[in-house]
């Protein structure tokens, strides 16, 4: 979220579909409400003007909430929970 590699990526590529797969580095953080505000702020970016959709983790490890997280603040993203898989 603090880099600007997805914005110049978008920018570059102009894609009407994106889908993010990101969160399962972070199945054992012990806080993970503390990234609640850059799931949205990568849904917010990753979303613009173009379908969004955010994969959730397969739950590889016992998962501490991010999964959670995620399904509550990927939106405008439409969420795909990996976990049933």
């Amino acid at each position: 979220d603090r880099e600007h590699k997805l914005q110049d990526l978008l920018s570059r590529w102009h894609p009407d579909l994106v889908i993010l797969t990101l969160g399962a580095n972070d199945m054992l953080v012990p806080f993970p409400s503390s990234l609640a505000g850059f799931v949205r702020s990568i849904a917010a970016k990753a979303s613009a003007g173009r379908d969004c959709y955010w994969v959730t983790p397969a739950p590889w490890r016992k998962d501490t909430g991010i999964i959670d997280i995620v399904k509550k603040n990927a939106a405008p993203c439409k969420v795909y929970d990996s976990g049933p898989l």
